[in-house]
């Protein structure tokens, strides 16, 4: 199946070359999958650097905490992120050689 992309997306103005995308769908899902995996790693770097009371849930704590950062990541990307899936989707299309710039 192929899709229509506009090659830069990114870029107000005249139309933009049109190129045609084999597999879109799977370089959007590696795009947004980038994006889950950096927001979560930034969010558990974040939560690591909270001063733990005299409450701390020791190693279990920490544990679960990884997975509290993974899945806020993935959250946040799956509800636009930080803007980062547009750009690295637009850098993979231009790895696979379909870019007319």
């Amino acid at each position: 199946m192929s899709s229509s992309v506009n090659a830069s997306p990114f870029v107000s103005g005249p139309a933009q070359p049109v190129v045609q995308v084999p597999n879109i769908e799977n370089l959007q899902k590696q795009a947004r999958d980038f994006e889950a995996v950096f927001a979560g790693k930034l969010i558990n770097t974040m939560l690591s650097t909270v001063e733990k009371g005299d409450f701390s849930g020791g190693s279990a704590e920490e544990t679960f905490q990884g997975i509290l950062g993974e899945r806020m990541g993935e959250a946040l990307a799956a509800q636009g992120g930080f803007g980062i899936a547009p750009s690295v989707l637009a850098q993979l299309i231009r790895l696979q050689g379909n870019s007319h710039e």
